[in-house]
C-alpha cells in the first residue's frame, strides 16, 4: 500500500458526468488544497475545457493514482521489473485469489517500469468505483499513466499514437478518447491545440452517446490477379474519381500498395510477405501481372492523393520503374495549409478528421519507419 495524503476526486454536480478525466496523481498543490488539477496544469485544463463548450462541473475529475508521486516520478513507485512483477502477481493470487487488474500488472506503466500488484489493485479500484458511480459518457485518459489505467497499454511511447482516437477503456467499457496531459502542455505549448482538439472530439462523442460506432470499412485483398482486374472495373469507371494512394516498405522494398476510390472502399496488392520475405504471389506470373495492374491505376487518369507522396513517388519509381501520373493533391500538405502548428503524420491526421481507433499501435513491425 502507499503512504501519505489521499486526494479525492472532484465529482459532477448532479451526481452524473459528461466526461471522466483520468490524469496521472496529484502534484504539491493539488496536495494542500486537497482537489485534484487544481493547480496549473488544472487552470490550463480549465481554460481549455471552457474553450471546448465544456464546464469542469459536469465531468468527474480524478487521478490514476491519489496519492503524490515523490520527486512527481512514477518510477520511484513503478519498483518493479517484468520478471519481478511477474514474481509478485503470482504471490499476490496466491494470497489473495485473481487479481482483478492482472493485465495492468503486466504492462509498464512507464519504460522498463511496473508497479505492485496491491497498488494496481487499490488504485485500479478506486479508479473504476469512480466510474460505475459518476456513469461517464466519454473517458478522457489524460497522459501515459491515464491511458495505462484506463487502456491498458504501456504508460510511455504511445501519447501521440493514440490521442484523438476513440477506443474502449478496459475498466468499466466505455467509451474513451485519450489525450495529452496539461502538463504536457505547459512543457510543450505545441501540444495545446491538439489537447483542445481532442477535448471537443471527446464532447462531439458524449453527444453521440455512450455507443463506440466505428465506420465500417471494405478492404480487399486479391488472392488472384483477376481479382485486381475486377476491381478496377467494378470501382474506377469514372476517370476523375480521386484515388487515395499508399505504399508500405519493408527491407528496402515496397511489399504492398493500397488504393482508396473513397473512405470506406479499398484495395490492397501484397507483394512481399512480411516478415519472411518471400514474394506474396506463387507464380511469377501471377506477381507480373499484378504489378501491370498496379502500373495501369497509377498511370491512369485518376486524380491520385497521397500523404507525403514525394516519398512514394520515388520509391516506385526506384523500384518499380513506374511514373505516378495525375499526382494532385497530398494530405500532409493539405493538412499543414490548416494547421501549420500541428504534426502531419497519419496519426495526427486520423485523430483530426477520423473517428477511428488508433491503428497505428496495431502494427508493431519497426523496420523501415516512415512519416506516413
Amino acid at each position: 500500500m502507499t503512504a501519505g495524503k489521499r486526494i479525492p476526486p472532484d465529482l459532477p454536480r448532479g451526481g452524473t458526468a459528461t466526461l471522466a478525466l483520468v490524469g496521472e496523481a496529484p502534484g504539491k498543490t493539488e496536495i494542500a488544497r486537497g482537489r485534484p488539477f487544481c493547480g496549473p496544469s488544472g487552470r490550463l485544463l480549465n481554460a481549455l475545457l471552457r474553450r471546448a463548450g465544456l464546464s469542469r462541473w459536469d465531468c468527474l475529475v480524478t487521478n490514476a493514482l491519489d496519492f503524490k508521486l515523490p520527486k512527481n516520478d512514477i518510477k520511484a513507485v513503478a519498483t518493479l521489473t517484468k520478471a519481478e512483477a511477474r514474481k509478485a502477481l503470482k504471490e499476490w493470487e496466491t494470497a489473495n485469489g485473481e487479481h482483478p487488474f492482472a493485465d495492468h500488472v503486466l504492462t509498464p506503466v512507464a519504460a522498463g517500469a511496473y508497479l505492485p500488484p496491491d497498488i494496481v489493485a487499490e488504485q485500479l479500484g478506486r479508479v473504476r468505483d469512480e466510474l460505475a458511480a459518476t456513469q461517464p459518457t466519454v473517458v478522457v485518459p489524460m497522459g501515459g499513466t491515464g491511458m495505462w489505467a484506463c487502456l491498458g497499454v504501456p504508460g510511455s511511447g504511445k501519447v501521440e499514437k493514440l490521442r484523438g482516437s476513440i477506443n474502449q477503456e478496459v475498466l468499466t467499457g466505455r467509451k474513451a478518447v485519450p489525450t495529452y496531459h496539461p502538463a504536457a502542455v505547459m512543457r510543450q505549448y505545441g501540444l495545446r491545440v491538439p489537447l483542445l482538439m481532442d477535448l471537443s472530439k471527446a464532447q462531439n462523442e458524449a453527444a453521440k452517446g455512450p455507443e463506440i460506432e466505428l465506420p465500417t470499412r471494405r478492404l480487399l485483398v486479391p488472392e488472384t490477379p483477376a481479382d485486381i482486374r475486377d476491381w478496377i472495373a467494378d470501382n474506377l469507371t469514372d476517370p476523375g474519381t480521386l484515388l487515395a494512394t499508399d505504399i508500405e516498405t519493408f527491407k528496402g522494398q515496397i511489399d504492398c500498395i493500397g488504393f482508396a476510390p473513397s473512405r470506406l472502399e479499398a484495395l490492397t496488392i501484397p507483394f512481399i510477405n512480411v516478415p519472411d520475405f518471400t514474394s506474396y504471389w506463387s507464380d511469377p506470373a501471377d506477381e507480373a501481372e499484378a504489378l501491370r495492374y498496379t502500373a495501369e491505376i497509377l498511370m491512369g487518369p485518376w486524380p491520385k492523393l497521397l500523404q507525403y507522396g514525394t516519398y512514394d513517388i520515388q520509391w516506385i519509381w526506384e523500384r518499380w520503374g513506374i511514373p505516378v501520373l495525375n499526382y494532385k493533391q497530398d494530405t500532409r500538405l493539405l493538412h499543414h495549409a490548416l494547421y501549420p502548428e500541428l504534426p502531419k503524420d497519419l496519426a495526427t491526421l486520423g485523430a483530426t478528421y477520423e473517428n477511428e481507433r488508433g491503428w497505428k499501435i496495431l502494427n508493431s513491425r519497426k523496420e523501415d519507419k516512415r512519416d506516413a
